[in-house]
């Protein structure tokens, strides 16, 4: 199913295959129900964390009014077959002590009386947050960071040294230094840290 691109949390684009090939290899090994649940306590701890440091960025950046009223967030399955492939998801949550409820269709209703009536089953986690836009909540955010004294900039990052404390990114705007560096490039990530 992921290869073919039949999954909504995956999506391969096939010119791509050669260079990810190496970080592929290593996924596709650990997609194992044992290295889920086993990676999944260690993610249960940082998210459970994460979950009272939004709800203080939250409050910082006074976006309340984008939180949902009520508890929780909803996860909503238009077919059986679907919500029982997720039947490892939910052990995972019971495992790291996350609240949750399996809801038949009309009781995923009877919470949210707007939706659509095409989902077959819905489970409730209670321990979660919903936000209404999560577009406006990163602008807040963004806020929030640039009253601390941070700045945005654009650029294309090339190569990356380490000098010391203090990182070197070297690229379209030519080098600049950090003390901190924060990568997010998924199966890129490699490739740009390689000749560390």
């Amino acid at each position: 199913r992921l290869l073919f691109n039949r999954e909504t949390d995956f999506r391969m684009h096939y010119p791509h295959l050669p260079a990810l090939t190496p970080w592929l290899s290593r996924f596709i090994a650990r997609c194992r129900s044992s290295v889920y649940l086993s990676d999944g306590d260690a993610m249960g701890d940082l998210t459970l964390s994460s979950i009272d440091l939004h709800r203080q960025w939250i409050a910082d950046a006074d976006a309340q009014a984008l939180m949902n009223s009520g508890s929780g967030g909803l996860k909503l399955y238009r077919d059986l077959q679907t919500f029982e492939r997720d039947a490892l998801e939910r052990k995972l949550l019971a495992r790291c002590g996350i609240r949750y409820s399996e809801l038949s269709a009309d009781e995923a209703y009877a919470l949210e009386p707007d939706l659509k009536r095409i989902f077959t089953r819905a489970v409730h986690i209670e321990d979660s947050i919903s936000i209404r836009n999560p577009h406006k909540l990163c602008a807040a955010y963004a806020g929030l960071f640039r009253q601390a004294g941070g700045e945005f900039r654009r650029g294309q990052v090339s190569a990356i040294r380490s000098e010391g404390q203090t990182w070197t990114l070297i690229g379209d705007r030519g080098e600049e230094t950090a003390e901190r560096l924060l990568l997010c490039l998924g199966a890129w990530t490699p490739q740009l840290l390689s000749p560390l």
